[in-house]
């Protein structure tokens, strides 16, 4: 998504030290699954005193479990969710941080539905849109046209370009780690 909405003429906010630890190779097997970077900002830079206006016209990835601790904001906030299958998103998380965590598959789901929920019932919160993952990789001229005719200022042909589906290593039921 990150990559797509960059394609489609936004400025990506990003974690430098992250992007650092890729580089020092300190996280090989993050750079492996996900060749176009680790965006996520770090915790510590949502809970900075700046943040978000230190940002303000970029797009920003946070973990989704972050989102909880977003300070009220003027002008507002327009939230894209990712939705995936609780199973990939394990797979995921193993894989690239190393580490099982089997509740991931149990509680993903509902802490997400309420991460979500308390989003759209924030006054500062303008647009919350759901996208579907795989939907996303399936279809990705419908879900950027969407995304365009919600008011996120890009180029939805642009961003359509990027979603790769040999990139789509994690799924229901099997795990591609081809290229990692």
């Amino acid at each position: 998504m990150m990559a797509a909405l960059q394609a489609g003429g936004m400025t990506l906010a990003y974690s430098a030290r992250r992007e650092a630890r890729l580089e020092d190779h300190m996280m090989p097997q993050a750079s492996g699954f996900n060749p176009g970077g680790i965006w996520e900002l770090e915790r510590s830079q949502l809970l900075e005193p700046s943040f978000p206006a230190v940002h303000e016209g970029k797009a920003i990835k946070l973990v989704w479990d972050w989102l909880k601790f977003l300070k009220p904001y003027e002008p507002g906030y327009q939230v894209i969710s990712m939705m995936r299958h609780p199973e990939e998103v394990h797979q995921s998380f193993s894989a690239t941080v190393n580490v099982d965590r089997v509740q991931i598959r149990h509680t993903y789901m509902d802490r997400l539905n309420q991460v979500n929920n308390m989003l759209a019932e924030r006054d500062d919160v303008d647009d919350l849109m759901v996208v579907d993952y795989v939907g996303c990789l399936d279809n990705p001229n419908a879900t950027f046209e969407h995304i365009a005719s919600a008011g996120w200022p890009i180029n939805w042909e642009a961003a359509a370009e990027i979603p790769d589906r040999s990139l789509y290593r994690f799924r229901v039921g099997e795990t591609i780690t081809e290229g990692a």
